[in-house]
This record gives C-alpha cells, sequence and structure tokens, in this order.
C-alpha cells in the first residue's frame, strides 16, 4: 500500500512538474485550489516515511490543536511535506540517535495556516541561510539542490511562503505559510 502511495505520489509530482515545463510562463496552470488540513498532509507523509523515522530512531512529535485548512494544491503541499521531513531526518544523521527529535507544529496565524519542522539535527551554517532556496545550492554531499528550491516556488504559487532559520538549542527549523480556507 506505501509503495503504491508513492508510485502515486510520484507521478502527480512528475505530471506537474512537466507541466510547468511545458508552459513556464503560466506558473498557475498547475496550482489546483482546495482546502487542504495541514495536520493530515503531515500525518500523510509520516505514515509515507514511517519506515525512515524508525530506521533512524526518530518519533515525530506532532503538535496541532485546531484543524488549520488552507486554501492549496494537495499534491503540492504534499510535496513540500515530504521533502522538508525528509531533508530534517537526514540532517539528524550527524547526531547521537538519542538526541533525535522532529518537532511538527500546526497552528493558525493571523490569515495564514503555519507548519513548522524542526529538527535536532547539526543546523545550518548562518553563511548559507540566505543561499538555501537557491536552484542547484546544496548543504548536502551530492544533493542536487532542487528540493527547497522546488518547494519555495511551489508555496509562491500557492499564495504562501518557505523559510528556514536556525533553533536556539540547535538544530533547523522550516516554516511553511499558506493562505487560511475562509470560513463558509
Amino acid at each position: 500500500a506505501q509503495a503504491a502511495a508513492q508510485a502515486r505520489r510520484a507521478a502527480d509530482v512528475v505530471g506537474r512538474l512537466r507541466a510547468a515545463v511545458a508552459q513556464p510562463q503560466r506558473p498557475d496552470a498547475t496550482i489546483t485550489d482546495h482546502e487542504v488540513d495541514l495536520a493530515d498532509a503531515l500525518r500523510r507523509a509520516l505514515h509515507l516515511l514511517e519506515p525512515e523515522c524508525r530506521r533512524r530512531g526518530v518519533v515525530p512529535e506532532l503538535q496541532a490543536p485546531d484543524a488549520v485548512r488552507v486554501i492549496a494544491d494537495p499534491v503540492a503541499v504534499d510535496q513540500i511535506v515530504h521533502n522538508l521531513l525528509t531533508n530534517a531526518l537526514q540532517a539528524m544523521d550527524a547526531v547521537d540517535p538519542a538526541q533525535r527529535t522532529l518537532r511538527l507544529t500546526v497552528q493558525r496565524l493571523d490569515d495564514a495556516g503555519e507548519l513548522r519542522v524542526a529538527d535536532q539535527g547539526t543546523g545550518i551554517a548562518p553563511e548559507l541561510l540566505p543561499r538555501l532556496f537557491e536552484p542547484f545550492f546544496s548543504t548536502r554531499e551530492g544533493g542536487l539542490g532542487l528540493g527547497l528550491s522546488l518547494c519555495e516556488t511551489l508555496a509562491q504559487g500557492m499564495g504562501g511562503t518557505l523559510s528556514a532559520a536556525n533553533r536556539p538549542g540547535g538544530g533547523a527549523v522550516f516554516t511553511l505559510r499558506l493562505p487560511l480556507q475562509e470560513p463558509t
């Protein structure tokens, strides 16, 4: 079931990338607005990444006291969340397994829904923070440098933002903000 879900997700992502390349003058052409629950997006990604979490000894902590629904493309949100979680897991490979924590938070802030992925990895060198979302820039050995750039482009295409910072206690935090669903 997980393999089939991953295959469907990959096909959706590749299809969207193809459409975006075919019509670069219309970056919004592949974005379909729907109501998306941010905590559900995290749960879907965690389900797919459960074997990776277990292998690395990471037990994610999800804090989502209320449903936070945003207007976004479900496939794009899933892609962003999956990429952020994968990066966080990989960032913690360099720290002692007993110190690995992954805190996931969903909350409302004014007119936006916010999803935060905070890891207890090594953090990001301050001089590299401004370049994180540049295409083909990677802090990881062998990384292509396309994941975060694509994620930022997808977030902006949905009227949102994606940002990164270092955590005071160590590690990094990535914050996705998207427009809230208007109450009906």
